[in-house]
């Protein structure tokens, strides 16, 4: 891990600096590759997304995976406060068993942030 990856994580997440080493540093180097990429590819967002929900083949099952799991949290009748984790959480799932992608969720992306 160079010091300009820190410092780009840093930048891109809002985090300091040091808290930013702190966690690529625990990240495994394929997960810390993909925070890395999603850093590049940032651009205007405010959050670090997956770079599987930009992939132009894997795109498309991420969003049916989220669709299915806010149909999911509907069903379970899932409002409010803890709604996202239980959709990420689903979607996650759903990704992982059926398609063998390991996605990553906005709060994963995004640890310096609290999501309801």
């Amino acid at each position: 891990m160079a010091g300009n990856d820190i410092w780009d994580y840093h930048m891109a997440s809002g985090l300091p600096v040091g808290r930013a080493k702190e966690l690529l540093s625990a990240m495994s180097p394929e997960i810390r590759e993909r925070v890395l990429l999603a850093v590049k590819q940032k651009g205007d967002r405010k959050l670090l997304v997956d770079p599987t929900e930009t992939d132009s083949v894997l795109a498309e099952r991420v969003r049916e995976a989220a669709d299915e799991a806010n149909r999911a949290a509907d069903l379970a009748d899932r409002h409010g406060i803890g709604r996202c984790h239980f959709v990420w959480t689903t979607q996650k799932k759903h990704l992982a068993e059926r398609h063998g992608i390991a996605w990553l969720s906005p709060a994963d992306m995004n640890p310096g942030i609290v999501f309801d």
